[in-house]
């Protein structure tokens, strides 16, 4: 062999273990670049179902307030609701003992007076117009004047230490405060 063709073997020789090297360089390239994108397409799904569960949690809390803002409304309704129908009820009671007969509403003022000496043995009585001549009528107590309200009467001390309230709006708002419970499971339960 000449020099020539042993350059020539040699310079093939080298160009085949180069292009071999390029090959595994390719290989190993390629097989790093498969991995990197095996690597970023994972990380990809982890931040992926990271943010869907993070945007998850936000649309659960947000709806969890919803649910409760829209419940908290829901019971002030009911509680409006049921007040409104309460204070009707409060109003249908006074309108019927206003609208009493002549004779029931004597035997009511009378009881009422009855009720009162016992407790203010002098003292002075205030009614409404229409039942002025009544409560009068029953001389209990000197009469001193008109007041505002739908009936009964209210008696105070002549010294005016102490005050007899028995007006029906009162004497009402007195059975509300001490059945409410009872009225309201009647009503409502």
């Amino acid at each position: 062999m000449s020099q020539e063709d042993i350059f020539a073997y040699t310079i093939k020789k080298i160009e085949a273990e180069a292009k071999r090297k390029a090959e595994e360089l390719n290989e190993k390239a390629r097989d790093e670049a498969k991995k990197i994108l095996a690597n970023a397409a994972q990380e990809a799904e982890n931040t992926k179902r990271e943010r869907i569960a993070q945007e998850k949690e936000r649309l659960e809390f947000e709806l969890s307030q919803e649910v409760n803002a829209l419940q908290i409304r829901t019971k002030h309704m009911e509680l409006r609701t049921i007040n409104e129908i309460l204070e009707s009820i409060k109003a249908e009671m006074l309108a019927r003992l206003a609208n009493l007969g002549a004779e029931k509403k004597r035997e009511i003022i009378g009881r009422m007076l009855r009720i009162a000496k016992q407790q203010i043995p002098d003292g002075v009585v205030y009614s409404n117009a229409q039942d002025e001549g009544t409560v009068k009528g029953f001389a209990v107590y000197p009469y001193r004047g008109n007041i505002k309200c739908a009936g009964g009467i209210l008696v105070e001390e002549k010294n005016g230490e102490r005050v007899l309230d028995l007006r029906y709006e009162h004497l009402i708002e007195l059975i509300f405060e001490k059945h409410g419970e009872e009225i309201y499971r009647m009503l409502f339960e």
